[in-house]
C-alpha cells in the first residue's frame, strides 16, 4: 500500500506530518526481480506506480473535457461559482 509523508515543516524535530494512504499495489508481479535484485525491483515497482497514477490523472482529464464539450453543447454557461 503506498503511503505518502507530507512534513509541515521538514526540519523541525516532532513537527506536524500528513499521511496519505493510496490504494494497494499488487507486488506479486515483482517478487522474482525483488527476491534477487532489489533496488531494480522497487525501480521497476516505482514506475509502475507513477505510470498508473499518470494514467489516472490522464482519464481525469478527458473526463472533464468530455463534460465541457458535452455542456457546451447543450448551451450551458459553465460552472457557477
Amino acid at each position: 500500500m503506498p503511503i505518502g509523508l507530507t512534513f509541515e515543516a521538514r526540519k523541525r524535530f516532532r513537527g506536524r506530518v500528513l499521511v496519505s494512504f493510496g490504494e494497494p499495489v499488487a507486488v506479486s508481479p515483482y517478487l522474482g526481480v525483488l527476491r534477487h535484485q532489489l533496488r531494480f525491483g522497487a525501480l521497476l515497482l516505482t514506475r509502475a506506480q507513477k505510470a498508473r497514477r499518470l494514467l489516472a490523472e490522464r482519464r481525469e482529464i478527458v473526463e472533464e473535457l468530455e463534460r465541457a464539450k458535452r455542456d457546451s453543447l447543450r448551451g450551458s454557461k459553465g460552472p457557477s461559482f
